[in-house]
Order: C-alpha cells, then structure tokens, then sequence
C-alpha cells in the first residue's frame, strides 16, 4: 500500500509540474519538480531498504516451514518404506528407463505428494530425484556395456536417455569415463 501511494504522489507531483510549466509558472514547476525528485529518491532508498531487511520478499520462499523441526519417527519410517518402495521399482520394473518418468509419475506410484517424494529422496539417498534417476540408468547401461554387444546408441535408448549427448554427460559424470572408454576397458 505504501508503494502505491508512494507512487502515486511521485506521479502527482511529476504531473503538477507539468502543469505550471504549461502555464508559464516556471517557479512553481521547478518546484513541484523537485519535491517529484525527492519523492522519488526517498521511495527508491525505501525500497531498496525493504528488500533489504526483507532477503525472501523476491525469492518466493516460505519463511517458517523451514523452520520447524519434526522429529516424527513413524513419518520419517513410512518415509523410508516408501524409498524402500521406490528403489524395487527401480530395480524390478526398472522405471527409470521410460524417457517419460517424472516426479508427478513417481508420486502417485508411491501414493505421496511430489514435494514429499523430492524431499525424501534428498534425505533418503542423498541426491536429487533426476541424479536418482540418472544413477539407475548409469548403472544399468554399465551392466549392458559389460554383457552385452548392444550399440551405444541402442543402450541409452534402452536406459531411458533421449539423447546420446546426455547419456556421455551423466555417464561421464558418474564413472569419469564416456561409454565408450568403459567399454574398451573391460
């Protein structure tokens, strides 16, 4: 509300002092005109104090949830069943190799909300849900680069990467080796 009025007087003043110049009263849109850059400064260093004393005005971040500490062992063990839940459907039904495999996805196969299912995942495995994911894959395209004569190409198609650039990548970044150099080193 401040900043609107704030605003809105720097405005008035601004036109004011259009005013008195169409008028030929040049004092008084000197002025007027300057009280407008006052205002103006003054509502400027306000705002800039503002988001100052105030970091996550901007940032859309939920002051106080982060705040609370939980410390429900039933929670955090339904938590860990369903991470438990998580990984046989990753080694069993190897869900990680649909290209389309999401958050949104995971959440309801495990019957939890999306920000539950990332939040755990941090805690459980100590990694984002994509690296989770992109782990499965590494994992499983190594075990095909070793028993396998499939193509590269046919490997991170079969591992749920849409292209072979992100496969190198997440490859690389997992084994410190491009596929191709695991695979002539076994």
């Amino acid at each position: 509300m401040f900043i609107t009025y704030s605003f809105g007087m720097v405005w008035f003043f601004a036109i004011a002092a259009n005013a008195f110049s169409q008028f030929n009263h040049e004092l008084m849109a000197d002025w007027t005109e300057l009280i407008a850059f006052i205002l103006a400064i003054i509502l400027f260093c306000g705002l800039i104090y503002f988001t100052m004393s105030q970091p996550g005005l901007f940032m859309q971040v939920r002051v106080g949830v982060s705040n609370q500490i939980k410390s429900n062992e039933p929670e955090d063990e339904r938590g860990n069943t369903q991470m438990l839940e998580l990984t046989q459907l990753f080694r069993e039904e190897k869900l990680f190799s649909n290209p389309e495999i999401n958050r949104e996805m995971l959440a309801e196969k495990l019957s939890m909300d999306v920000q539950q299912l990332s939040k755990e995942v941090n805690r459980y495995f100590k990694m984002n849900l994509p690296e989770l994911i992109n782990h499965y894959r590494i994992d499983e395209a190594k075990l095909l680069l070793e028993n396998s004569a499939l193509q590269i190409k046919e490997i991170y198609y079969q591992t749920g990467f849409q292209s072979r650039s992100a496969f190198n990548t997440a490859f690389k970044k997992q084994t410190q080796k491009t596929p191709s150099e695991y695979r002539k080193d076994l």
